[in-house]
């Protein structure tokens, strides 16, 4: 997928035969709702226990965290700004692996 990014600005996938989605990589992304939040910090743990039922990621130093409404996302940086030793917030990018996923994926799977 990330060879696909690299050479194409557009895409086109398809699911049992027929486009299920397709148009520009970058305003694909950018219509995927904004309500996860990277957030970067040495001390994961404190996140982990504080927000486990909102955690939808992690790795390393890293931890994703679903916020209820992405209108939040000021007050839930603020937040984490005050409360927590953190080096970075940034709002998730879906991966084009996340996209193909939602439109091809098992129907089963879908939300």
């Amino acid at each position: 997928m990330n060879y696909i990014e690299e050479f194409c600005d557009s895409i086109a996938i398809l699911k049992d035969g027929r486009i299920a989605v397709s148009g520009d990589i970058a305003a694909l992304k950018r219509s995927y709702v904004r309500d996860r939040l990277v957030v970067k910090t040495q001390h994961p743990e404190a996140l982990k226990r504080d927000f486990a039922h909102r955690i939808c990621g992690e790795e390393r130093d890293t931890v994703i965290i679903r916020m209820d409404r992405p209108e939040d996302k000021r007050e839930f940086m603020c937040r984490l700004a005050e409360s927590y030793d953190i080096e970075g917030v940034s709002v998730y990018e879906p991966s084009l692996n996340d996209i193909f996923v939602k439109y091809a994926g098992d129907s089963e799977e879908e939300e």
